[in-house]
């Protein structure tokens, strides 16, 4: 058996759910008391493995599988903290992790908490997201003096080693050091050093070397404590010549060079250490430190395995791993450290703490948002750490020293947006130290709380302190307060100050491009371009400059100047490029619609796991590019991490509903309204999907949910919302949602158009309101004083608008109007002025008349609506003029369209793009017009090729006019007889049930329809009993569809652009289309009846096609049909116009016998089959003698004996006739007369009566010929 590719999967939801039903809602670690959801209902718990699901991984197990792995036995809920420390395998063995795991769930088996499926589900959704590979995060640093941090555990460790170690006796000597040596353990540092320095000048000159060496020593590492690095190297140096040969003195000396940077002697000495004692951790700590340039792998095997958990160690490798980067191993061996250290573990949780908060820097993503789910947690836990280290030592003389504890954890509380905290956090060290450090903190942490004056106040106090590249940048900052307060002029004249002096290069770039964007900003190109100028003489390769070059040039219309520009700086761009220029250098793209660049741009700098304002703008981009693959893709990543979010999931529906996806997109707005039911724009949109599926129950209780439409929605979704009310019979609500719509955009053309639409669609058995005979609420009352016209709406609704004439029931002048008649007389006003009721109107038919004046009125330059003029001459050619003008321009585009068809094979879909009409209702229109049709057959070697297929594939792809097709000749049963899966397109679902649709609105009334044959204007009219025999049709094709076939949407048009898939459906129309890509997607064989799509599928997609009269020979000939049958589908297919289709002798014999034995439908189009460019001439002439022999020998039942001589001399001319169009008249005689006299004696009556017919019938074509 083939091995297993390891990989990580996510726990079922079903798995998540036992877990946590066990958990207690804190982690298992024993002890630990930390939540796995914070009370905002944040997840900051991790899921563990007990036996690792990646190779390589802590406790990996080979034998179990990706399953096994993934399974409850195996997986236990931990804080960040102690996922980390169980990651040392050497104390947790996989028997120790269930053991843990069970003591823990025990706890709780009695009374199990269960988390809610919300928080189920984002559970899941992390897993599910979570990867196989290591670690991957920013490499900025987060304090440039991190090396001070690093000495301070060397301190730490030595003083343990030093007190454990002593085997000299307890002289007062010896006990007057332990007691200032107790000072450290309570850090009393400062007195420490104090009696040490004592010790130094009363008592050094009686001091043996030994003690000599002690005082020294200890001396160096109280002064370490405090960061004092000068003072602790110079006495661990002088505290080695004391005792040289003594490794605990060599290490001390080591340190001490290390620390003033003097390697060369700290390698000589670790030299000598190691020849002393090979295994001393102190010294192999060092080794590590100054061979930081070697890969993390070389630096561990230096190292003897039996000393590399020790915690000088695991810390120095911990440091190097950091150092390169590589900060998940940085993270683990940090945490061993922690572990594994006996005693001062402040400094090593402060360290742990610094060396996550690196792995996580990016101050661009906190000012974006883009913060994920795994950074909050690191944070929380980096907040923690830097919490528990403080509180050990906030009390004591380490205290000011250690002020950098609270600015770390004041920047990793950005990272979980708590900026207050993170203020509170710098005003904290700055009370315990009031140096620039703390100062700066302070100040932009006011500064980012909106706090700007108590940063200004800083302002005087910091700039004492500072000198320098450092008083500029504070000068800059300054300047940057004032700009966010609004007082400009100060900024500019701080950064005008500025320019004058020496500052660095990079701040000087930096005012002056802010110059130059406000200068632009503003529209004054002369001072920006001077500006631009300057930057680029400073440096012409700074990116920011290049932007603004390339701005300005954009502001002169210079759009051919700026697209070089920046596509030079894209050449450029790097991962040390900063995101801020990258970001910049999108939008510049964006603006002169380069998408493609654009989006490459945005995609550096936005992390698709966290929803924020980049996210949006590239979701946007995607969406506007139409790159609807990607925008799918990351709506799914955005969703899974996040939950629904409404944009997203607008979006996401979106894309699914244009590749017609439908059952994906109802469930992505069911999965949103499952958190919030009361969204109307999903809801809308959830409707409108409901609705294309005519699904008109959910469409109803969808309507009934909604009592007001919500004003923020758009104009297209409210009316849509309307028409969905009219569609599922809520009348009432259409009335009221159209008007609430028409009267909320009153001021747009485009609301009068849509309500004039409304108004158009109102279905006969749902006829306009009636205009009531008195007067009551939702009426329209026009009064009459004789002087002037009046006109009130009485409504029931809140939001009334008096000076628009908006009355409510209780208003005095509609109480007075209330129950009246039309001609009844009212008395309004403080005038007691007297009117007459004139008109009452419905609101709804007022509205509608309304919108027609508007249209025609202040509207008439802005509509594309257009109202046809009708004369009143009573001569018909002028009064409707414009309507015969209409119908020529038609049936001029109709018959350029036919011979397009004709001539060069253009397909049916493309026809109906073009005309903006429903395939299915233009094929109709061919297979019922006899000089049209479709062409459906033309080379005889597709009837081999389409064998081959039909036996090869194991799926068959049925294109809409196939479907339309067969249901129409009765045909699908036979389908299934091939054996083979079937799939539609879901867009040919969807023509159906537009189709429908139409037939339905017209089944009640029946339909006129006006057009042009030749020079006539004609009218037909389809009755209300053929509509509704077309509706059955339809309908009964949909069920079959339900019941037989697999619905697909075109997952392949998110590999293209949507542009391309735009011009695609117009050029060949959305359902060919998609059945063609789908066909393909799915390896599938497709049955497309037109030739031309049977040729553009081969030539361009490599799609195997076949049609219906093909398969009804390979089910013939596979014994799947009867010869009966197989006649009976191919004169349906003939009999409804299809083209090329070979005639028989059974299909010519049948179809005379269906016709009467007259020339009548459908004999006529089987008797052309015999001009098939499939059919050779010798297979021709044979089936016609065959014919004619048959039409003598088989019987004729139902006609005179006296008439039957005739009628066969009629089907023989008809059949001749045709044949004519294929043969020269003078050949084909020959050709007849001597195959038929290889089939009957030519002394036969048959022979004589066959022969006559053909000569006479030559003859009268050519007299006396």
């Amino acid at each position: 058996m083939e091995k297993e590719i390891v990989k990580r999967l996510a726990p079922t939801k079903d798995t998540l759910t036992l877990l946590f039903s066990l958990s207690g809602n804190v982690c298992a670690f024993p002890g630990c008391s930390n939540a796995l959801f914070r009370g905002d209902n944040i997840f900051v718990g991790q899921v563990c493995h007990i036996e690792s699901a990646k190779e390589g991984g802590e406790r990996f197990n080979a034998e179990s599988s990706n399953e096994d792995r993934r399974q409850y036995s195996n997986l236990m809920l931990m804080c960040y903290e102690h996922h980390k420390v169980t990651d040392n395998v050497e104390i947790y063995t996989t028997e120790k992790m269930h053991l843990i795991k069970a003591s823990h769930e025990n706890k709780f088996r009695a009374a199990p908490t269960y988390a809610t499926p919300d928080q189920i589900d984002r559970v899941a959704q992390i897993e599910l997201q979570k990867s196989l590979a290591t670690i991957q995060n920013t490499t900025e640093k987060i304090l440039s003096g991190q090396e001070e941090q690093t000495q301070l555990i060397k301190q730490v460790l030595a003083a343990v080693q030093n007190e454990n170690a002593d085997k000299f006796s307890k002289t007062d000597f010896d006990k007057q050091i332990d007691a200032i040596n107790s000072l450290r353990k309570s850090f009393q540092q400062k007195a420490g050093i104090r009696l040490f320095q004592k010790m130094i000048d009363e008592d050094w000159e009686s001091l043996s070397p030994r003690e000599r060496y002690r005082v020294k020593a200890n001396l160096g590492i109280f002064h370490l404590d405090l960061l004092e690095d000068e003072e602790a190297a110079k006495n661990f140096i002088d505290s080695h010549a004391h005792q040289p040969d003594d490794p605990k003195a060599i290490g001390w000396a080591i340190l001490g060079y290390s620390l003033i940077g003097d390697g060369e002697n700290a390698k000589g000495l670790i030299k000598k250490g190691l020849e002393i004692n090979p295994n001393d951790v102190g010294i192999y700590g060092a080794l590590i430190r100054l061979n930081r340039s070697l890969s993390l792998k070389e630096i561990i095997e230096m190292v003897p395995v039996d000393i590399r958990q020790h915690t000088e160690v695991s810390f120095e490798i911990a440091r190097a791993a950091q150092l390169k980067g590589e900060y998940d191993m940085a993270i683990t061996w940090g945490q061993i450290a922690l572990d594994n250290a006996s005693d001062n573990k402040y400094e090593l949780r402060a360290v742990l703490g610094t060396i996550i908060l690196d792995s996580i820097r990016s101050p661009y993503h906190v000012v974006t948002s883009q913060i994920s789910h795994d950074t909050r947690s690191k944070a929380g836990y980096i907040v923690e750490l830097y919490s528990r280290a403080w509180d050990e030592i906030k009390n004591t003389d380490l205290r000011e020293s250690r002020v950098w504890f609270l600015i770390n954890r004041s920047v990793a509380k950005t990272y979980l947006e708590d900026f207050e905290g993170s203020y509170q956090d710098a005003k904290e060290a700055l009370s315990y130290r009031r140096d620039s450090f703390s100062l700066r903190h302070v100040a932009i942490s006011a500064a980012r709380t909106k706090r700007e004056n108590e940063a200004m106040a800083l302002m005087d106090e910091l700039k004492s302190l500072l000198s320098g590249s450092d008083l500029h940048e504070l000068e800059h900052f300054h300047g940057q307060l004032y700009l966010q307060l609004g007082e400009v002029e100060k900024a500019l004249d701080i950064f005008g100050e500025l320019l004058t002096q020496d500052i660095s290069q990079s701040l000087r770039l930096f005012i002056i491009d802010y110059l130059c964007q406000r200068e632009i900003d503003h529209g004054n190109i002369e001072a920006a371009i001077s500006y631009n100028d300057l930057a680029l003489s400073i440096d012409q390769n700074a990116i920011t400059a290049q932007l603004l070059k390339g701005k300005i040039a954009l502001k002169k219309g210079q759009d051919e100047e700026a697209k070089e520009i920046f596509g030079h700086i894209l050449s450029t761009i790097n991962q040390n490029t900063p995101e801020v220029d990258i970001f910049d250098l999108s939008l510049q793209f964006e603006e002169l619609k380069m998408n493609k660049e654009a989006i490459e741009l945005m995609e550096m700098v936005t992390d698709l796991e966290s929803y924020s304002s980049n996210t949006q703008k590239l979701l946007k981009l995607y969406f506007r590019s139409g790159e609807y693959g990607k925008l799918l893709s990351a709506c799914q990543v955005l969703t899974k991490k996040n939950g629904p979010i409404a944009m997203v999931t607008e979006l996401k529906a979106y894309v699914q509903a244009e590749i017609n996806d439908f059952p994906a997109a109802i469930a992505t707005c069911l999965e949103y309204l499952e958190v919030y039911p009361k969204d109307q724009a999903i809801q809308g949109r959830l409707a409108l999907l409901y609705y294309r599926k005519e699904e008109w129950d959910k469409v109803g209780d969808i309507i009934d949910s909604i009592d007001h439409l919500d004003r923020t929605l758009a104009i297209d979704m409210q009316f849509k919302l309307a028409i969905s009310c009219h569609d599922s019979g809520r009348m009432e609500k259409f009335h009221r949602f159209a008007l609430q719509a028409r009267r909320q955009f009153i001021d747009r053309v485009s609301a009068h158009e849509n309500f004039i639409h409304l108004g158009t669609v109102i279905s006969p058995e749902r006829e306009h309101p009636d205009n009531p005979l008195i007067v009551g609420i939702d009426c329209q009352v026009t009064i009459s004083s004789g002087e002037q016209m009046v006109t009130y709406r009485i409504e029931g609704r809140a939001d009334l608008s008096r000076s628009h004439g908006e009355l409510s029931p209780d208003s005095p002048e509609a109480m007075v109007m209330l129950g009246k008649k039309v001609g009844d007389e009212i008395i309004l006003g403080p005038q007691a002025i007297r009117y007459t009721i004139v008109e009452i109107q419905h609101i709804f038919n007022a509205a509608l008349r309304e919108s027609y004046q508007m249209i025609s009125t202040i509207f008439a330059s802005q509509t594309s609506f257009r109202q046809m003029a009708v004369g009143d001459t009573g001569d018909p050619e002028k009064d409707f003029k414009a309507l015969f003008e209409a119908l020529d321009r038609r049936s001029a585009a109709d018959n350029r369209m036919a011979d397009a068809y004709r001539k060069d094979m253009l397909p049916i879909s493309a026809i109906a793009s073009i005309r903006d009409a429903n395939l299915i209702m233009v094929w109709k229109n061919f297979i019922s017009d006899d000089r049209l049709g479709i062409f459906t057959a033309w080379d005889v070697a597709d009837v081999t090729t389409s064998f081959e297929a039909l036996k090869k594939h194991r799926s068959l792809m049925i294109d809409a006019i196939s479907l339309c097709t067969i249901a129409q000749i009765g045909g699908l049963h036979e389908l299934k007889l091939l054996g083979l899966e079937l799939f539609v397109a879901e867009s040919s679902v969807l023509l159906t049930h537009e189709i429908l649709h139409e037939l339905k609105s017209d089944s009640h009334t029946g339909k006129f329809i006006l057009g042009k044959e030749g020079d006539k204007y004609v009218r037909s009219f389809a009755s209300p009993e053929l509509i509704q025999s077309e509706i059955s049709l339809f309908t009964d094709l949909l069920s079959w569809i339900r019941e037989n076939c697999k619905s697909l949407p075109c997952n392949a048009a998110l590999e293209m652009n949507a542009e391309r898939k735009k011009v695609l459906n117009k050029n060949i129309g959305e359902s060919t289309i998609d059945s063609i890509l789908t066909a393909k997607e799915q390896a599938s064989l497709l049955l497309a009846e037109e030739t031309a799509i049977r040729i553009m599928a081969k030539s361009q997609d490599g799609v195997h096609s076949t049609a219906s009269f093909i398969i009804w020979v390979y089910l013939f000939v596979n014994k799947k049909i009867t010869r009966e049958r197989y006649v009976d589908l191919t004169i349906g297919l003939l009999g409804v116009n299809y083209k090329h289709i070979p005639s028989d002798k059974y299909m010519m014999l049948e179809a005379a016998r269906r016709a009467g034995y007259r020339y009548v439908h459908p004999l006529p189009q089987v008797t052309r089959g015999l001009l098939s460019p499939m059919m050779n001439d010798n297979f021709t002439i044979h089936v016609v003698c065959d014919y004619f022999i048959s039409l003598y020998r088989a019987p004729i039942d139902f006609v005179p004996e006296a008439e039957k001589d005739i009628l066969r001399r009629d089907l023989m001319v008809n059949t001749l006739k045709v044949l004519s169009e294929k043969f020269l008249i003078d050949e084909f005689v020959g050709y007849i007369l001597d195959c038929l006299s290889t089939k009957v004696h030519t002394d036969s009556k048959i022979y004589a009566v066959i022969k006559a017919t053909v000569v006479d019938f030559c003859k009268n074509i050519y007299p006396g010929g």
